[in-house]
């Protein structure tokens, strides 16, 4: 156990140290993260944010070899209602989230808004732990919901 132990945290030092460079080289990088694969303890992922968008790389610590996976834009959040910001289930989400992203929609009833940790987003399913926001016309709070499977559609 002690050498699982020792082999793991030095693969998530090599892993860190490499996603750590690869921020530095992405233009406005403003925080990151890695965590193993949930079944391979020698490929780890990464999360690189910056103020325009949001990346997952693949990480190999033993080779140095870095994939990206996914990348998404961010939104300016000065183009979200604040009541939709202010709400229980946003405040909630906004307040546990590492690295949120928020979408603002026109839908058929209204506006839409999406918060959602990008580290529970799966690409396979296009699902996350998101909280939705539904607005009317005038802006006015009609639905607000919270899921650990939300579509993202």
């Amino acid at each position: 156990m002690v050498i699982y132990l020792g082999a793991r945290l030095e693969l998530r030092s090599l892993a860190a140290r490499q996603v750590e460079r690869f921020a530095a080289r992405t233009p406005g990088a403003e925080k990151w993260s890695v965590s193993p694969d949930f079944l391979n303890p020698m490929v780890w992922d990464g999360i690189v944010q910056s103020h325009k968008q949001i990346e997952r790389v693949r990480i190999q610590p033993l080779d140095g070899v870095i994939t990206e996976i996914i990348r998404m834009e961010r939104p300016s959040p000065s183009q979200i209602p604040q009541q939709a910001l202010d709400t229980e289930t946003a405040s909630t989400l906004l307040a546990f989230a590492r690295f949120p992203i928020i979408r603002f929609q026109k839908a058929p009833s209204g506006y839409r808004v999406l918060i959602f940790d990008f580290r529970f987003y799966s690409d396979a399913t296009n699902t996350a732990l998101a909280s939705e926001i539904l607005l009317d016309p005038s802006f006015r709070i009609t639905k607000e919901s919270l899921s650990f499977q939300k579509p993202l559609e």
